[in-house]
């Protein structure tokens, strides 16, 4: 389905980008992890934080969310998991969970609209991410009126 076939392509965007990484660590001799985050890297990436926050059930671009930071994807997708520690889609599918979570346990809206509110494009996607992020569906979720997560 096109939600399963839009996470695979980011699956595999971030997963080449983490490979040049490494390669280009490996021809410098730096290892990623032994550089320093910048307080300018660190306002880039708060912006975009804030913007993930504000946008999260919109369908964000790795391409739009370096453009908030001003570099290229490139360095983008460096700095934000140096400063976050995941990368952006991973901060992006956290986001949407914790607000699904917390539609589920403050409203009795229906989970297909918390689904599509949250930004996932279809209800089967939202329910195994839903699954793998808390440990049970989100109408047991609901059930346990558990904000936490």
């Amino acid at each position: 389905d096109l939600g399963d076939k839009v996470f695979a392509e980011r699956l595999i965007e971030e997963t080449v980008t983490r490979l040049g990484e490494t390669i280009v660590s490996r021809l410098s001799g730096q290892a990623p992890s032994r550089v320093r985050v910048t307080a300018r890297e660190e306002r880039q990436v708060a912006a975009v934080l804030r913007h993930i926050e504000e946008n999260a059930a919109e369908p964000l671009r790795l391409e739009a969310l370096a453009s908030v930071a001003g570099v290229s994807k490139y360095h983008f997708l460096r700095i934000f998991r140096r400063v976050v520690g995941m990368t952006p889609y991973q901060f992006l599918l956290s986001t949407r969970m914790r607000r699904a979570a917390w539609h589920l346990s403050a409203s009795r809206e229906n989970v297909s609209s918390v689904a599509y509110d949250a930004g996932f494009g279809d209800l089967s996607t939202f329910n195994a991410r839903f699954r793998s992020h808390f440990g049970m569906a989100p109408l047991a979720y609901r059930r346990r009126g558990n904000l936490a997560g």
